[in-house]
């Protein structure tokens, strides 16, 4: 995702007028991006003049994304189940 360095940031408003989903707007002289609209173009990116948007990069642990897996493949078993359970009623 998209972030505004606020401390950089001095509302210029160049990231509004590229922005093809309108997902930015400025409040109290700083840029701010609706997460739902962004689309990641980078259009913003590319014309800020003082390097305020930065994309934000998350870092998951290996326990977390087993964790994920394994919440994974059992919603997948449980769907299986059931699935052969209307089978077997036909």
């Amino acid at each position: 995702m998209l972030q505004i360095k606020e401390d950089r940031c001095i509302g210029c408003g160049l990231c509004v007028s590229v922005c093809p989903q309108g997902a930015i707007t400025i409040l109290w002289n700083k840029a701010h991006i609706d997460e739902a609209r962004c689309i990641l173009c980078h259009r913003c990116q590319e014309v800020c003049p003082r390097g305020a948007i930065k994309e934000e990069i998350g870092v998951t642990s290996l326990d977390e994304l087993k964790l994920v897996f394994q919440n994974l493949e059992e919603e997948v078993n449980k769907t299986i189940q059931k699935l052969k359970k209307l089978e077997n009623r036909k």
